[in-house]
């Protein structure tokens, strides 16, 4: 019977690590849209909009960020972009 129980949580375990890959962070590549404070209004080539939270000391960013930009934002599973570039 234990080792029924440990063989479950083993596998439990594994599923929510696999599961973790693939929430660990995204590119968003689109238009700004809009800007207000720290949150970044991003429209990708889908249509969909997304937004993206730009911390002024926690973000790398290269470039101006402004509505009408064409950017790529590396951003985390919880919407924080860790860097965002302005493209040419």
């Amino acid at each position: 019977m234990m080792k029924k129980i440990f063989s479950s949580i083993g596998v439990f375990v594994m599923i929510l690590a696999l599961a973790g890959v693939g929430f660990a962070g995204k590119a968003v590549t689109g238009e700004i849209v809009k800007i207000d404070g720290e949150m970044v209004s991003i429209k990708d080539d889908s249509g969909k909009v997304q937004q993206v939270h730009v911390d002024p000391k926690g973000t790398k960013k290269t470039g101006e960020l402004k509505e009408g930009a064409k950017v790529t934002a590396q951003v985390n599973d919880q919407g924080h972009a860790e860097s965002i570039e302005v493209k040419s």
